[in-house]
């Protein structure tokens, strides 16, 4: 509750951006009890953020963590624990629930259970046949 506090009364709401610019410049007096400026932080401060918390976790640095990166992430755990779309959307702060897509993948799981239906042998009761006349000729027609 402290950090809603230290917001701008008018930025609180639920559809404003979560991350805002912090003041830099504490002259303005009407800036004094507010840590957060009107308006969303930047992509390089989010970026240099991102590198400050990936370190301070214990996170593999050598591989690269990205805003895109961290956001496929998000959608593929919602996605894989049956968040819905529209709930997606809020969370994201993506405007239609089809952006989503560009973030989706097949998870390992999902791939290993397409590998497990491929691998499966058909057995020759699959084949069923049925016989065609046409014009005095018999076909076999497989389905």
């Amino acid at each position: 509750m402290m950090f809603q506090a230290k917001r701008p009364e008018d930025f609180c709401k639920l559809s404003n951006p979560f991350y805002l610019a912090v003041v830099t410049n504490t002259y303005r007096p009407s800036l004094k009890e507010k840590w957060f400026l009107r308006g969303p932080m930047g992509k390089n401060r989010i970026e240099a953020l991102m590198k400050v918390m990936a370190k301070s976790a214990s996170l593999d640095t050598t591989k690269r963590i990205t805003n895109t990166s961290v956001r496929k992430t998000l959608v593929q755990k919602m996605t894989e624990n049956n968040v819905p779309d529209t709930l997606q959307v809020y969370v994201t702060g993506h405007k239609n629930t089809a952006s989503l897509n560009n973030y989706r993948t097949i998870s390992n799981n999902q791939k290993y259970a397409i590998s497990n239906i491929l691998s499966k042998p058909v057995p020759a009761t699959a084949f069923m046949t049925r016989e065609i006349e046409l014009d005095n000729i018999t076909l076999k027609q497989e389905r």
